[in-house]
């Protein structure tokens, strides 16, 4: 089981490591708060990746092996907004906060799912004091796994929220970096459950996610590897 935010870098290493490895990897993703409901819930699986927090939280409830846990990739939260499009002003917090109460519609993914860029960048309004200005002019988005940026593309939205490497893969927009005040960076853990079925293959499995043979993958879909 794995947040969303990895989707792309875990599809395209499932295949390597089924190669190398002759187990099979299968599959599931959500928003990470969602994922932690299912989790809580009962729902099994012997992998469970997530934001760095929420593993940290699972390990706290004995639902993580601790001895199991590596940090796999980490990603920082961006906006994207159209190609030609003026890109906001994130050198002060007045001109970010003066750029936001112009647009008309900005798209991110549900908080109610658990999605951990959301729930940041509504703190961000709270804090900017704009919270309420900006309420009807948000959109959630509900898909698993949704690229943001495409509603942007699409001329639906002025600018999407999103982990910067879900935006770069869009073609017609342009990734901006939050202001340095409101940075965001997620790191990504992978931990195996205390009652794996198969904890051979789940240590595999985390072992290359955390090893040089992932690395070029990660770094190539635009995060940063953990790999030490």
């Amino acid at each position: 089981m794995s947040a969303n935010g990895l989707r792309p870098v875990l599809t395209a290493l499932a295949g390597r490591f089924e190669t190398t490895s002759g187990d099979r990897a299968i599959l599931t993703f959500d928003e990470a708060g969602a994922l932690l409901r299912r989790i809580e819930a009962g729902e099994s699986s012997d992998v469970r990746i997530l934001p760095k927090s929420a593993l940290e939280e699972l390990t706290k409830a004995g639902k993580i092996a601790p001895e199991s846990v590596r940090e796999i990739a980490s990603a920082t939260l961006g906006k994207a907004v159209a190609d030609g499009a003026p890109k906001p002003d994130t050198s002060t917090v007045d001109g970010f906060r003066g750029w936001l109460l112009g647009v008309d519609a900005i798209v991110m993914t549900d908080p109610a799912a658990g999605g951990i860029g959301s729930a940041h960048f509504l703190r961000v309004l709270q804090t900017l004091g704009i919270a309420d200005a900006m309420k009807s002019r948000l959109i959630f988005t509900a898909a698993a796994g949704s690229y943001n940026a495409e509603l942007v593309a699409a001329g639906k939205a002025d600018a999407a929220v999103q982990l910067s490497h879900l935006i770069r893969p869009v073609r017609g927009v342009a990734l901006v970096p939050l202001p340095a005040e409101f940075a965001l960076t997620v790191t990504f853990s992978a931990g195996a459950s205390p009652s794996a079925t198969k904890p051979a293959a789940a240590a595999s499995l985390i072992r290359f996610l955390s090893g040089p043979n992932a690395a070029p993958v990660i770094e190539a879909a635009g995060m940063r590897s953990d790999d030490r």
